[in-house]
């Protein structure tokens, strides 16, 4: 929601934290409330009394792009909702600004749309899957679009869920384009609401630039399970996530990582040793996103290795791991993975974010992974292992480990 800048929000007076086993557990007045990726560090923001411009400040600087930032917005709606925070502003007063999208939500919907590869490949799927008479329901609405491509491809009606900050703006698009008969906007996160009847298709938008992190997982199977009706459609309904490894330009590291330079002038300068830094700092995680226009001093060292293969209409675990080689094709010096992924959305309806495409869809990023950085020669390889769990918050790991020759 978009709130008063000045409005302080802070902790209410019976909220309990506490880990209970391996879980970290919120309760007010005795009432447990559902855990979200982004409770922890929203209730750790405003554990002191802040206003709300204060508070999304800090942070907006941990987050690495626009859906988190969505998430979190939309999860201090949800804990003032449910009363873990408290503030000093009328409920009814919160409710007549919260309808408006933030700059931030805007900007993310012109990309969106911006994006015709996307967008007409969705609605491609659409025509091809939606049959007359249907019902949709539409995960992750945001400016309709996909939910109105329905309903012009035959739909009867479609539910229109939306967790965001652009209700109010989505009702009036739909009015505006005389479908507000045949939609139902319904505002909250998919896990935790229901539809008024089973639909035909499911559709959802909701992939992060490495397919896993945005919920898309956990959404979909929930949404098949409690949404659709035997047999129903999904789209999209493939994904295959790839990496590379690569030398990415210095500059790209210089304020992301340790150097061994790094160490040595610290050593010379505070007469202390840091090198514990440089040995534990290669996790697996994504440490930055990039665009195609950043990628022409990058050298690709690898054949595209895929490193997940995830059937979004059938999807059984929250879990996944796989394990490949990678092996350099040319000599180089390693020091990253460079991420993109195939998606399907209907049969013969696909598209990539593969930078290098000549056809890719332009409003995702690509993900990078750290990687020891390590000099090798053609034929050398690496055992690639990506590890994503269900688990707040959300993340894939990918780990690359140099294989020895003779091991």
């Amino acid at each position: 929601m978009a709130m008063d800048v000045n409005m302080i929000i802070r902790p209410a007076d019976d909220l309990q934290m506490r880990v209970e086993g391996a879980q970290f557990v919120i309760s007010v007045g005795g009432t447990t409330l559902p855990m979200a990726d982004f409770t922890f560090a929203v209730l750790n923001t405003f554990r002191t009394p802040l206003t709300f411009g204060e508070g999304t400040k800090k942070l907006q600087a941990t987050t690495t792009g626009i859906h988190q930032w969505m998430m979190i917005t939309a999860e201090i709606v949800r804990l003032l909702d449910e009363g873990a925070l408290v503030s000093d502003a009328p409920r009814r007063a919160r409710q007549a600004i919260e309808s408006a999208p933030t700059n931030q939500e805007i900007k993310l919907h012109i990309n969106l749309l911006r994006d015709v590869v996307r967008t007409e490949a969705y609605l491609e799927a659409l025509r091809q899957v939606v049959q007359p008479d249907d019902v949709v329901v539409d995960i992750g609405t945001g400016n309709g679009i996909l939910a109105m491509g329905a309903l012009q491809a035959g739909a009867r009606h479609v539910y229109a869920i939306e967790a965001g900050l652009m209700a109010k703006t989505t009702r009036e698009i739909f009015a505006a384009n005389d479908f507000a008969d045949r939609t139902t906007l319904i505002e909250g996160w998919s896990l935790r609401l229901d539809v008024p009847e089973k639909a035909d298709v499911l559709v959802s938008e909701i992939l992060s630039n490495d397919v896993f992190t945005e919920n898309a997982l956990q959404a979909t199977r929930d949404g098949v399970r409690r949404f659709l009706k035997p047999g129903g459609r999904v789209l999209p309904t493939h994904a295959r996530m790839y990496i590379w490894l690569v030398n990415m330009p210095e500059y790209m590291l210089a304020n992301r990582s340790v150097r061994p330079a790094d160490t040595e002038d610290w050593q010379t300068r505070y007469g202390l040793d840091f090198a514990p830094l440089y040995d534990n700092q290669w996790s697996g995680r994504p440490f930055l996103e990039v665009y195609p226009p950043q990628l022409p001093d990058w050298q690709l060292l690898s054949e595209a290795v895929l490193v997940a293969d995830v059937r979004l209409d059938q999807i059984e675990a929250l879990t996944y791991e796989l394990e490949t080689v990678a092996h350099c094709t040319k000599s180089g010096h390693v020091n990253g993975m460079l991420g993109y992924f195939d998606l399907e959305i209907a049969p013969g309806v696909s598209i990539t974010t593969n930078p290098f495409a000549e056809i890719r869809a332009n409003s995702w990023a690509n993900s990078v992974w750290l990687a020891t950085p390590t000099d090798v020669v053609e034929g050398d390889s690496f055992r690639i292992r990506l590890k994503h769990e269900n688990r707040i918050p959300l993340t894939v790991e990918i780990f690359a480990e140099r294989i020895e020759t003779g091991s």
